[in-house]
């Protein structure tokens, strides 16, 4: 899921303003698309997008988050990390690990 303008993210934002300067910031994503038409060909994306609609982004929302869901993918990752101020973002897949992505990026 891509949102046009991401909000600011609470979490990333307390993250970077913890690093000192050329810190870095290690995430795990699913290995997801960020485009749901994306999802289909995936290994688990028919699983993952449910899971993300009847589950993870009715409870973000019920808290008052973003509604992200489980389907970030890389776009909308970078999205997310480059808002809040890193730099030099990654992204890195473990050998024999199909399902996620580790995102690797740097405070300025």
């Amino acid at each position: 899921m891509t949102l046009p303008n991401p909000p600011r993210s609470k979490v990333l934002q307390s993250i970077i303003n913890s690093l000192k300067p050329g810190g870095a910031y290690f995430r795990g994503e699913f290995a997801a698309p960020s485009h749901l038409h994306e999802s289909v060909d995936h290994m688990l994306g028919p699983t993952l997008c449910g899971v993300s609609v009847m589950y993870c982004i009715t409870t973000s929302l019920a808290y008052g988050g973003a509604g992200l869901g489980t389907m970030w993918g890389e776009h909308t990752g970078r999205e997310f990390l480059e808002d809040a101020g890193f730099i030099d973002i990654q992204v890195a897949r473990m050998e024999g690990d199909p399902l996620h992505n580790i995102f690797v990026s740097t405070k300025r």
